[in-house]
Protein backbone atom coordinates (compact mmCIF):
# COMPACT_ATOMS: atom_id res chain seq x y z
CA UNK A 1 0.00 0.00 0.00
CA UNK A 2 3.10 2.26 -0.16
CA UNK A 3 4.80 3.59 -3.26
CA UNK A 4 7.75 5.87 -3.91
CA UNK A 5 7.02 9.10 -5.78
CA UNK A 6 9.91 11.52 -6.42
CA UNK A 7 11.94 9.81 -3.71
CA UNK A 8 9.18 10.08 -1.07
CA UNK A 9 7.14 7.24 0.40
CA UNK A 10 3.44 7.79 -0.33
CA UNK A 11 0.33 5.87 0.65
CA UNK A 12 -1.27 4.37 -2.44
CA UNK A 13 -5.08 4.52 -2.29
CA UNK A 14 -7.04 1.47 -3.34
CA UNK A 15 -8.79 2.06 -6.66
CA UNK A 16 -11.96 0.33 -7.85
CA UNK A 17 -14.14 1.45 -10.75
CA UNK A 18 -12.06 4.62 -11.11
CA UNK A 19 -12.66 5.69 -7.50
CA UNK A 20 -9.65 5.99 -5.17
CA UNK A 21 -10.31 5.12 -1.54
CA UNK A 22 -8.45 5.31 1.76
CA UNK A 23 -9.87 4.30 5.11
CA UNK A 24 -8.53 3.74 8.57
CA UNK A 25 -10.46 0.49 8.30
CA UNK A 26 -7.87 -0.72 5.77
CA UNK A 27 -5.17 -0.36 8.42
CA UNK A 28 -6.97 -1.60 11.53
CA UNK A 29 -7.87 -5.13 12.59
CA UNK A 30 -11.46 -5.67 11.48
CA UNK A 31 -12.28 -7.29 14.83
CA UNK A 32 -11.01 -4.34 16.86
CA UNK A 33 -12.90 -1.12 17.44
CA UNK A 34 -11.01 2.05 16.53
CA UNK A 35 -11.35 4.61 19.32
CA UNK A 36 -10.73 8.09 17.93
CA UNK A 37 -9.89 11.20 19.83
CA UNK A 38 -9.78 14.58 18.11
CA UNK A 39 -5.98 14.85 17.70
CA UNK A 40 -5.61 11.23 16.56
CA UNK A 41 -8.37 11.51 13.97
CA UNK A 42 -7.05 14.88 12.77
CA UNK A 43 -3.55 13.46 12.38
CA UNK A 44 -4.80 10.46 10.40
CA UNK A 45 -6.89 12.70 8.14
CA UNK A 46 -3.94 15.04 7.53
CA UNK A 47 -1.75 12.06 6.67
CA UNK A 48 -4.35 10.59 4.31
CA UNK A 49 -4.56 13.91 2.47
CA UNK A 50 -0.91 14.97 2.41
CA UNK A 51 0.95 11.64 2.43
CA UNK A 52 -1.16 9.78 -0.13
CA UNK A 53 -0.57 9.71 -3.87
CA UNK A 54 -3.99 10.76 -5.13
CA UNK A 55 -2.83 11.86 -8.56
CA UNK A 56 -5.04 14.35 -10.40
CA UNK A 57 -8.45 14.66 -8.77
CA UNK A 58 -11.57 16.54 -9.76
CA UNK A 59 -13.14 15.90 -6.36
CA UNK A 60 -12.04 14.62 -2.98
CA UNK A 61 -14.92 13.31 -0.88
CA UNK A 62 -14.27 12.90 2.83
CA UNK A 63 -16.80 11.05 4.99
CA UNK A 64 -16.29 12.08 8.60
CA UNK A 65 -17.62 10.50 11.77
CA UNK A 66 -19.56 12.70 14.17
CA UNK A 67 -17.37 14.30 16.78
CA UNK A 68 -16.14 17.43 18.46
CA UNK A 69 -15.28 19.40 15.34
CA UNK A 70 -11.49 18.95 15.63
CA UNK A 71 -11.40 17.11 12.32
CA UNK A 72 -13.41 19.84 10.63
CA UNK A 73 -10.93 22.45 11.87
CA UNK A 74 -8.07 20.37 10.44
CA UNK A 75 -9.86 20.29 7.09
CA UNK A 76 -10.33 24.05 7.18
CA UNK A 77 -6.61 24.54 7.87
CA UNK A 78 -5.64 22.18 5.04
CA UNK A 79 -8.07 23.96 2.73
CA UNK A 80 -6.33 27.28 3.22
CA UNK A 81 -2.93 25.64 2.68
CA UNK A 82 -3.89 23.92 -0.57
CA UNK A 83 -6.32 26.53 -1.86
CA UNK A 84 -9.30 24.24 -2.38
CA UNK A 85 -13.01 24.73 -1.89
CA UNK A 86 -14.55 23.03 1.11
CA UNK A 87 -18.16 22.02 1.65
CA UNK A 88 -19.20 20.49 4.96
CA UNK A 89 -22.61 18.91 5.40
CA UNK A 90 -23.99 17.92 8.76
CA UNK A 91 -26.88 15.52 9.20
CA UNK A 92 -30.02 16.92 10.81
CA UNK A 93 -30.47 15.79 14.38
Amino acid sequence: MLTTINGQQKILPIEQYGIKTLSIGFLADEKQAVVWRGPMASSALRQFITDAHWGDLDYLVIDLPPGTGDIHLTLAQLRSHYGVQLLLLRPKM
